[in-house]
């Protein structure tokens, strides 16, 4: 009986494809659910897998082995048992095509992508990778992503705007900077019943983040208990949440972390070497001592940048090299598009 070790996905698939009697299953490493099998006994198996799959399988106890495996993002292992020659060529190609992609590394045109992370990349690292085809980019992408996430699962998240316009800052391509006209208009801090419910449409809707935007340079320490208030109330909800508020202070993304805030955002926008072209009324530092607050408070990071600023494949290549070279990378990393509106420079 052959041993593999693969991803969840893998496993998933694998399921669906076994047939009736060529399925022996093994637990998610760390933790297992239960359910009954098709021959009515007691199964252990991966929890996302789901009982309708495990049905369909004969499960036999009998090959209870522990699985280990080398790599921390393999996680899944199955005991793959051959119940006759048709089956047997069919689970080989299987079991074949699963060890040819469960590899610590994928090599792809001169770059080597893998799934460990890593936060010492150098520039030229970063723009070999950024160079690749735009087929290699996405083949790439997928490997990465089929290693750590399931493939098929998008998560839908909802941004609210809870305090708007009149931001002192000068960003060059935001509308609600108090510098420029823009036609938007200023609201101030929301109530917490208004956030309560605009959040609960967005779980109706499908939603399972939510993020609160507010437009502050960084917010008083007032504002941030209103907002710690807002978060509670939506994490009562069953959401994440996640807000932008600027720049924090430590005592401030404490606070957040104290309410339950799950993510916090704030984007680096570019290369450090082109933000002053983009934003003269705070530095790149700034936003990184920011972010190393919402890191020591316990806060997932999201942080990501924006294309369309007029800035140059090697600015871009400069953001990348950033993101990659946190101490700790972020949980989210958003990549905007500009959409130019008229009033901003």
């Amino acid at each position: 009986t052959p041993v593999v070790i693969f991803s969840r996905t893998t496993a998933y698939r694998l399921l669906q494809a076994a047939t009736p009697t060529g399925l022996v299953h093994r637990s998610e490493l760390g933790g297992t659910a239960h359910t009954e099998s098709s021959r009515g006994r007691p199964a252990t198996q991966p929890a996302a897998l789901g009982r309708q799959i495990v049905d369909d399988c004969a499960v036999d106890l009998s090959e209870r082995s522990q699985l280990t495996t080398p790599r921390g993002y393999l996680r899944y292992g199955v005991i793959v048992q051959r119940a006759g020659p048709e089956n047997q060529r069919h689970m080989s190609v299987r079991v074949t095509e699963i060890e040819a992609h469960v590899g610590a590394s994928l090599p792809l045109a001169g770059a080597e992508i893998s799934c460990e992370p890593r936060s010492d990349w150098t520039q030229a690292e970063v723009a070999v990778i950024f160079e690749l085809p735009f087929g290699d980019l996405l083949y790439g992408a997928q490997w990465v992503h089929r290693q750590v996430f399931d493939p098929n699962t998008v998560q839908i998240s909802t941004l609210l705007s809870i305090k708007t316009g009149a931001c002192p800052e000068d960003c060059t391509y935001c509308p609600q900077s108090v510098r420029y006209d823009t036609g938007v208009e200023v609201d101030n801090l929301m109530s917490v019943e208004s956030v309560k419910a605009a959040a609960l449409r967005a779980k109706e809707s499908g939603a399972t983040r939510f993020c609160m935007g507010a437009a502050y340079r960084g917010p008083k320490d007032q504002q941030v208990e209103r907002i710690a208030k807002m978060i509670g109330a939506v994490r009562a909800l069953g959401l994440e949440t996640c807000a932008t508020l600027g720049l924090l202070t430590g005592p401030q993304a404490q606070s957040l972390a104290d309410a339950g805030l799950d993510f916090y955002n704030h984007n680096l926008d570019t290369s450090e070497s082109f933000y002053s072209n983009v934003i003269t009324t705070r530095r790149y530092a700034d936003r990184l001592e920011t972010l190393e607050y919402v890191r020591a408070a316990g806060i997932k990071v999201c942080c990501g940048g924006i294309l369309g600023l007029g800035e140059t494949r090697e600015d871009r290549i400069g953001l990348l090299h950033a993101l990659a070279t946190l101490p700790t990378q972020p949980e989210s990393v958003p990549i905007n598009q500009l959409v130019p509106v008229p009033g901003t420079p």
